[in-house]
């Protein structure tokens, strides 16, 4: 059985995947691949950056008061969406150097915050949530209408 930390660590991968294929067309100076793949990449993140702050986050902050952990994710989001969009600026102005530069803050950036989220916010937001996880991960999954449940990204 998927838990909600488990799919979400899958929507991470999903995204790594992403990421990484843009990187490898921006390498290869192939514009165009590098933009599709930065797209799907850009989707499929904020994406998965909604799924959190619309539902799992609000979930956490209703036992805990709100503030936290939370609060830090959000800002980290931010700034993430930040990056993206300078990156995808830099893709589309074929600006390799540029694009480089904010890929390595962009990675930086989320491998942190991925450890934050899977080592910590997503074990305490299990514990916290017990029995209405599993609701919660349901209500993810249909958010995005994922075909048979499979994470962003990633085929059914």
């Amino acid at each position: 059985m998927t838990t909600l930390h488990d799919y979400l660590a899958a929507e991470h991968r999903a995204c790594d995947a992403h990421y990484k294929q843009a990187k490898e067309h921006v390498i290869d100076r192939d514009w165009e691949a590098a933009s599709d793949a930065f797209g799907r990449f850009a989707c499929t993140l904020e994406q998965h950056l909604q799924g959190e702050e619309a539902l799992l986050f609000p979930a956490v902050e209703r036992l805990t008061g709100g503030g936290g952990p939370t609060a830090t994710m959000r800002m980290e989001h931010g700034h993430i969406r930040l990056l993206v969009q300078r990156m995808a600026d830099a893709i589309d102005a074929h600006d390799a150097n540029a694009c480089f530069d904010h890929a390595d803050s962009l990675r930086i950036l989320m491998h942190q915050h991925k450890l934050k989220e899977e080592n910590v916010l997503y074990p305490t937001a299990l514990h916290l949530l017990g029995a209405t996880a599993r609701p919660l991960l349901e209500q993810m999954r249909r958010q995005w209408e994922h075909p048979a449940g499979a994470p962003l990204g990633e085929p059914a």
